[in-house]
């Protein structure tokens, strides 16, 4: 398992909250890798539950044409919700309920180690950190983490992940000449999911 590794910076005459990061993200893989949803879904900011929140509502509402046009990893989230889910779950939930959710059944982290990280960087507003990582081989890697102050505390973004997430599926969909779509519905059948069941593109209200 990889340690942690800070490397203090000055920015704008402020030293970074490296502290605060480094418990943030400690707290998300230790309840993350345990599946405890509730306390892992403290370690993540509004900008990720909301995210989780519009997956919810176009599970719910969303019509195949709809569907083709999201983003790639929205069209995967919304798709296992649609498989893995009951309509009276999925009309019960809200973002925070999915995300804690996904914790709970090993969809998000439960076997992540924890990276080596280098440099933090805060904006200017002192709200949001760049966070470098490094890969196995010691070089930097080109994706960064990001997190966000609320209030007091550091908190994980993922949607910067999982924008980074659809750079590089898109990449993938284009090398395989297949539609960001079909490229999903490739990796669903892979992961054992029924691709051939007609209400995964039904809205469940409909359902």
């Amino acid at each position: 398992m990889f340690c942690f590794v800070f490397v203090p910076l000055m920015v704008l005459g402020q030293w970074t909250d490296e502290e605060g990061i480094k418990t943030t993200l400690k707290g998300y893989l230790k309840y993350a890798k345990a599946r405890g949803g509730a306390e892992a879904s403290k370690f993540v900011d509004a900008e990720t539950i909301a995210w989780y929140d519009d997956i919810v509502g176009l599970a719910r509402t969303a019509k195949k044409k709809e569907v083709k046009a999201l983003p790639i990893s929205q069209q995967l989230v919304m798709f296992l919700v649609r498989m893995r889910l009951n309509k009276g779950q999925i009309m019960r939930m809200n973002g925070k309920s999915l995300f804690v959710f996904g914790i709970n059944e090993g969809w998000l982290g439960n076997n992540l180690t924890e990276p080596k990280l280098g440099k933090i960087k805060i904006d200017s507003s002192g709200k949001r950190a760049m966070v470098e990582m490094f890969e196995e081989n010691g070089e930097v890697s080109d994706t960064k983490m990001v997190f966000t102050k609320e209030g007091e505390d550091w908190k994980l973004n993922f949607v910067s992940l999982l924008e980074m997430m659809d750079v590089e599926f898109a990449r993938q969909a284009e090398e395989m000449g297949a539609t960001p779509t079909n490229f999903i519905l490739f990796v669903l059948k892979m992961m054992g999911e029924d691709i051939e069941d007609k209400k995964i593109w039904k809205p469940v209200q409909k359902w």
